[in-house]
């Protein structure tokens, strides 16, 4: 009975850490505390690499003249501007039509390893890397959330989250997926990459292009990115709760 009461206190205990103490307890380094009396940010503490692929000379897939890095460019900085509001630290790969590794000799190869080095550089906890499909037929449409099972054992969690907060959001079916791919690996760090959407689609190609669904896909990933760090915070209080009790 007495492990009983203690179990059950220590379980108490983390709940009340994670919905009340918790977002208190974790800082980012250098973000300035919250301002007296407003409600506690849901993501401080967490630090995010935001990956909007390709650019430069690298346009990605192009179709009727639209250029998958600029959809990129401009889902990942909606992305960015809900994370920052709830708290995140977020570092971007690129925040204009620039590539991180330019030109030069095996520059995509050299390109797609300075994106995951960005993710280690900066104690990232997260990295999400944004792109847009395409295809020979304009029929396929809908997002993809690719997870790379080579890569750090949060992948799949993570990558769930946001598929379901896509899903939720657009009203669409959203494919989840294992692929391997490289920066997911190399990042070092829980990642996934999201397909927006299909260029070679024009209904969606057009949708793409407007600010307001851009908007619409960058809140859905940020829940998604949110639902994933506090379950994953939750878990890490419970386990530490379940210690200090000694059960």
């Amino acid at each position: 009975m007495a492990l009983g009461w203690r179990l059950l206190a220590a379980v108490l205990l983390a709940a009340i850490m994670v919905f009340v103490l918790g977002p208190l307890r974790h800082g980012t380094p250098g973000a300035p505390p919250p301002a007296a009396g407003a409600p506690p940010l849901p993501l401080r503490g967490l630090a995010i690499v935001l990956d909007p692929g390709h650019g430069g000379i690298d346009s990605g897939a192009v179709a009727a003249g639209v250029r998958e890095k600029d959809i990129n460019l401009a889902v990942a900085l909606a992305v960015a501007r809900r994370l920052s509001d709830l708290g995140a630290r977020v570092v971007m790969t690129r925040r204009t039509d620039v590539a991180p590794v330019p030109r030069g000799q095996q520059r995509y190869l050299r390109d797609r390893r300075r994106r995951a080095e960005m993710a280690r550089e900066s104690g990232a906890q997260v990295f999400v890397s944004i792109h847009a499909n395409h295809v020979g037929s304009p029929g396929p449409r809908g997002p993809l959330v690719l997870w790379n099972p080579a890569g750090s054992p949060g992948g799949r969690a993570l990558a769930a989250a946001i598929r379901g907060s896509l899903q939720s959001a657009l009203r669409v079916p959203v494919r989840l997926a294992r692929q391997g791919v490289q920066v997911l690996q190399w990042s070092g760090v829980p990642a996934a990459l999201i397909e927006t959407g299909f260029l070679s689609n024009p209904e969606e190609r057009a949708a793409l292009q407007r600010p307001a669904y851009q908007a619409s896909l960058g809140g859905a990933i940020a829940a998604g990115v949110r639902a994933y760090w506090i379950s994953q915070r939750a878990q890490q209080t419970l386990l530490r709760g379940l210690t200090w009790s000694g059960a």
